[in-house]
């Protein structure tokens, strides 16, 4: 149903009143990617929410069980523990100066969005950053910058280039009926932005921003991109899809399996038909104390208990869809809920998660490229320059990354002495407060009351010299 209703609401999109002629078999191709993949999108969506259901999960279930949960959580998992390893620290110049990246756009704002960003990449594959110029007089920078998902932005690809050629995304939706209809689209070409209305049941331009950059003001954020697929995939692989749909599945043998376990079935020989009409199977199991009276020859009822099956089977199988998920996601095992206890040594437990930390590694020197080419495109929105130009500019500026592998404050005030040891100078850089995990405030804090102490220590030597 979703997919239909984007489907129809962005099919004349193209041929927006306004909209130049070269642009629309562009718009065209980037709507038909974006309807192309919807629904493949929102199956990626329904597994990280854990909202997708096996079909083959409940349909040998009883009818009293297919109501309950069987929440696997196990892509989800896999997304948010690489995401929570990719946080962005801050932009850096080698002489401080940031003034000019500071008054383009909210530096904050960047890092908070950027923490949404991280998720919403590992999950569809990719996401775009798109740059607007902001309301100066409403209170926001001179460039606003959002990140759009797959949900709500298509692009097409510039081969030659390697960037976005053009690109399309939803800022806004109405609902209708209760159902949500896009709104208010933009287009991003690479000299101008087209911001689309949908009114009377048809797409028209309302507002052209021309910033003359010289290239769309869309920047793509892919994961693990190839140059087959420069939109990069998922993290949510197939095979995770597969062992998550395997494990709903035996979920739902377990919760079968236990309840015939804690109900074991009773047999008896030679019972007088008159006492099985008068019971329930249910009466019989739950009597304290079971009366039988002798059959019609006097014989004594035989009363026995079949034996159950172990439980052990489904636990095993249960670890080795949890190991097979591990291997996926590149996670230790204890992710999974499956015992970590084993590990001879802390280096062997730190060995655990290299592969984690080498996919976030990864990960962040994509991304810090394209964080920085966001800022350098806000700084030449906000100063009416070509890309090109404010690039030049800001060629030493960079995107600093927390470390991935999450040290702890022992360790890295142990390396930052050995480093100190070797480099005395490195010491009284604020790189070296950085490395020891102090924040940008902490750090103003520390050297105003060294200053201040540096001060004071300077009055007192001059009153002891009688000056």
């Amino acid at each position: 149903m979703v997919k239909s209703t984007r489907e129809y609401s962005l099919l004349g999109l193209h041929s927006a009143e306004g909209l130049p002629d070269e642009l629309r078999p562009l718009v065209r191709r980037a709507v038909k990617v974006y309807m192309d993949n919807m629904q493949r999108n929102m199956v990626l969506l329904s597994y990280y929410d854990d909202e997708h259901i096996a079909s083959n999960s409940r349909e040998t279930m009883p009818a009293r069980f297919r109501k309950q949960s069987m929440a696997v959580g196990w892509c989800a998992k896999g997304v948010n523990m690489l995401a929570d390893r990719s946080i962005m620290d801050r932009f850096a110049i080698p002489d401080g100066d940031l003034s000019e990246v500071e008054s383009a756009l909210s530096v904050d704002g960047m890092s908070e969005e950027y923490a949404n960003a991280r998720r919403t990449q590992l999950i569809f594959g990719c996401g775009f950053w798109c740059v607007t110029r902001g309301d100066t007089g409403d209170g926001e920078p001179p460039a606003v910058v959002a990140f759009h998902d797959l949900l709500s932005s298509a692009a097409v690809w510039d081969w030659s280039r390697k960037r976005v050629r053009l690109g399309v995304a939803i800022e806004d939706w109405e609902v209708v009926d209760g159902v949500s209809h896009p709104s208010v689209a933009c287009v991003y070409d690479k000299d101008a932005t087209y911001e689309l209305h949908w009114d009377n049941c048809a797409w028209a331009v309302a507002q052209v921003d021309e910033h003359g950059m010289g290239r769309a003001a869309m920047v793509e954020m892919p994961f693990q991109p190839t140059s087959a697929k420069p939109f990069g995939r998922s993290r949510i692989t197939k095979r995770a899809m597969e062992i998550t749909d395997e494990m709903q599945a035996e979920t739902a043998n377990t919760m079968l399996h236990s309840e015939l376990f804690s109900s074991p079935r009773r047999w008896i020989l030679g019972v007088d038909p008159k006492f099985q009409q008068s019971k329930s199977d249910w009466e019989l199991y739950m009597e304290r104390v079971m009366t039988i009276t002798r059959d019609r020859n006097g014989n004594v009822p035989t009363v026995g208990e079949f034996s159950q099956a172990s439980m052990a089977p489904h636990i095993e199988y249960m670890e080795f869809l949890a190991r097979q998920m591990a291997s996926e996601m590149d996670l230790p095992m204890a992710a999974f809920g499956v015992n970590g206890n084993g590990y001879t040594s802390s280096d062997a437990l730190r060995a655990s998660t290299d592969d984690l930390i080498m996919a976030a590694e990864s990960m962040n020197s994509r991304n810090r490229k394209a964080i920085r080419t966001v800022a350098v495109m806000a700084v030449a929105m906000a100063s009416g320059d070509r890309y090109s130009d404010a690039d030049a500019r800001l060629s030493d500026l960079s995107v600093r990354m927390v470390d991935p592998s999450m040290p702890s404050l022992a360790a890295r005030a142990d390396s930052m002495v050995k480093k100190a040891s070797a480099i005395p100078w490195l010491a009284e850089t604020t790189v070296a407060l950085e490395d020891l995990g102090y924040d940008k405030e902490t750090i103003g804090l520390l050297q105003g009351e060294r200053d201040a102490a540096e001060t004071r220590q300077a009055v007192n030597a001059m009153f002891a010299q009688g000056v």
